[in-house]
């Protein structure tokens, strides 16, 4: 409390003029908490006051060095640049200030004008479609690299396919490497908080994320494209009905019902999408082996109860593998009891592969199993293994029964997979499809070729191109 009121005190001097007692001050609370990044600042602010630009940045850089997401320093040192006609130096600054507090208005004035002294366009090229997302990093060429969450995945592919179609296409997310990959300009959010400040959008596509639509900014056509149930975290409180959202992209009908139920928004607000794949990265292989399974999902949607039923498989067939493909978050706990469960026979987990070498694994493999626990809104990696030509064995938990047609591209269990009856359905329907090669093949045929005619990220492209022209031409009516 009394470094508080020492400081309130130094900063009301300061604005009286007083100058060097407000120095003071913050000299002596520095004594006794160097690293006090409010009292770093001021004291920086009242140094450059008095003509020692040379201790002000010391002192600046002190206090980012003491916290880093302390805006105000980075904000001081931007208008510092900017007077001595270090207009790169000044917009890095800004950038950072507004990475930090995307609401500090004068920043962005600051950006505006740094950006003008040297002729830097934050608009580049002038896109078309402008997709923002937050969640964890990546850029357009991070699935070639290593694992990514369906929801990104399924961003990089259809931002790729609307720009084969001659769209331009800027997304804007925790970008990592920001740049142009195949076509389409990758940018850090922060980019997006400064190009909204200063151009209109076009139509701007939110995947996952209401933040945008809380801020302000001025856009041709507002969409949300949903791919959460309604019981994750981030939407606790939420109430999009109110947001300013034109059309909200649904990936399936059970998640379109779940969310005009829950949040009452009248069905008619949303448009129904699927995801997709790569169909010329995901397709069947030549061989196979007949007694590989995969199991491509996060660890909490249902592997504890397939690793519970694998033992049985095995009894029937004794050859049988379970190849599990997933990845590791930030937030995970590599003490859960997941990890000892899968030391087992025949069980072999991957983390983190690349979707090309994901694509390979599915391609051979006999089975996809998936006793899933999780309400699936649509299930990417169901779809890549039916491109893969490899039927799916699933729950008919909330939208996989939209994803894999039941006796067409897969098995169906019904019931809950944590009772016995369940248990025994799907190890049944597991066994007799590693042993009837004539069942097998039908369902292996008609997997691909559902997926050739509902998931062809082309095909979505060509959609969603219609439907925004739609709403365009609505609005402008």
């Amino acid at each position: 409390m009394a470094i508080e009121e020492s400081l309130q005190r130094g900063i009301g001097l300061a604005g009286q003029g007083k100058l060097d007692q407000a120095l003071s001050i913050f000299e002596d609370i520095l004594k006794d908490c160097p690293d006090e990044p409010r009292v770093l600042f001021n004291a920086a602010v009242i140094n450059n006051r008095l003509g020692y630009r040379d201790r002000a940045l010391g002192l600046l850089q002190r206090s980012i060095d003491a916290d880093s997401s302390f805006a105000n320093p980075y904000y001081y040192l931007g208008q510092l640049y900017l007077q001595n006609g270090c207009y790169q130096e000044a917009y890095d600054a800004f950038r950072n200030t507004i990475a930090r507090d995307i609401e500090f208005a004068s920043a962005y004035e600051g950006a505006r004008s740094a950006a003008s002294a040297i002729g830097l366009s934050v608009i580049a090229d002038e896109p078309d479609v402008i997709f923002y997302t937050g969640g964890y990093p990546f850029h357009g060429g991070t699935m070639e690299k290593k694992g990514l969450g369906g929801s990104e995945s399924a961003l990089i592919y259809i931002a790729r396919a609307l720009a084969s179609k001659g769209i331009k296409v800027r997304v804007f997310c925790n970008c990592e490497r920001p740049g142009t990959y195949d076509g389409v300009r990758y940018d850090d959010l922060v980019d997006f908080h400064i190009y909204r400040n200063l151009y209109k959008l076009p139509v701007l596509i939110s995947s996952r994320s209401l933040r945008p639509f809380k801020v302000d900014l001025q856009a041709q056509l507002r969409i949300l494209w949903i791919h959460d149930d309604i019981n994750v975290p981030f939407l606790e409180g939420e109430r999009p009905s109110r947001l300013p959202i034109d059309r909200i992209y649904a990936i399936s009908y059970w998640q379109r019902d779940v969310w005009s139920r829950h949040f009452s928004i009248p069905a008619e607000r949303f448009f129904l999408t699927r995801n997709g794949v790569d169909l010329k990265l995901f397709r069947p292989a030549e061989k196979r082996n007949r007694n590989r399974l995969i199991y491509a999902s996060r660890p909490d949607r249902g592997l504890n109860i397939l690793l519970k039923l694998f033992p049985c498989i095995r009894q029937e067939v004794p050859d049988a593998e379970l190849h599990v493909y997933t990845y590791q978050l930030p937030d995970d706990n590599l003490e859960d009891p997941i990890w000892q469960q899968v030391r087992q026979p025949g069980v072999f987990v991957r983390m983190g592969l690349p979707k090309a070498a994901l694509a390979e694994e599915m391609a051979t493999a006999r089975l996809m199993v998936y006793p899933s626990t999780w309400r699936e809104t649509s299930c990417i990696a169901a779809i890549e293994a039916q491109a893969a030509g490899t039927p799916v064995v699933a729950s008919t938990l909330a939208a996989l029964p939209e994803t894999v047609a039941d006796g067409v591209s897969g098995r169906l269990i019904p019931g809950d997979p944590n009772t016995d009856e369940f248990g025994r359905q799907f190890v049944e329907a597991v066994v007799d499809l590693m042993n009837n090669d004539e069942a097998w093949q039908s369902l292996s045929h008609g997997a691909r070729s559902r997926v050739e005619l509902l998931y062809d990220w082309d095909i979505l492209a060509k959609e969603w191109i219609t439907e925004i022209q739609r709403l365009v031409d609505t609005k402008n009516a």
